[in-house]
């Protein structure tokens, strides 16, 4: 029954998100569970995570989805600081902003809060397990997932 999921009519399905350029090159961008709704409009989560990654006062990141009573959902980084660092929403946005303005993202993808940890979780093979942060900040908000 997966395999006629995951073969149906003829394609593969791997929910994952591409996009393909003018000359025809695919880049596989994101997963579609990863990916936030927000306001009508879809935000990359890796596209986010590359942003705030590279805020002051940032040594990890990575991006969730969380619900939202207006936009439906909203995106929340959640970051580990540089020893010695308190990272704030604003230098948190410098690059999204950035990007923004560049226009390399919707103005949605603007992070309205973000979360401090300690270390971010981690699957049995190294990878960050947004599955945990998912059901986390669901259960905060009160969603059950």
């Amino acid at each position: 029954k997966a395999s006629a999921e995951l073969w149906r009519g003829g394609w593969m399905h791997t929910q994952d998100i591409a996009t393909i350029d003018p000359q025809g090159r695919v880049q596989i961008r994101d997963r579609l569970k990863d990916v936030v709704k927000t306001g009508g409009e879809w935000v990359d989560s890796i596209q986010l995570e590359e942003l705030v990654s590279t805020s002051e006062g940032v040594a990890e990141a990575t991006v969730i989805a969380v619900p939202d009573a207006k936009w439906g959902e909203r995106p929340l980084a959640v970051v580990v600081p540089l020893p010695g660092m308190t990272p704030t929403l604003v230098s948190i946005n410098v690059p999204v902003e950035k990007a923004i303005a560049d226009g390399a993202i919707t103005r949605f993808a603007r992070l309205d809060r973000f979360v401090i940890l300690d270390a971010l979780p981690r699957t049995s093979v190294g990878k960050i397990d947004k599955k945990v942060l998912r059901a986390r900040f669901n259960e905060e908000a009160g969603v059950s997932t």
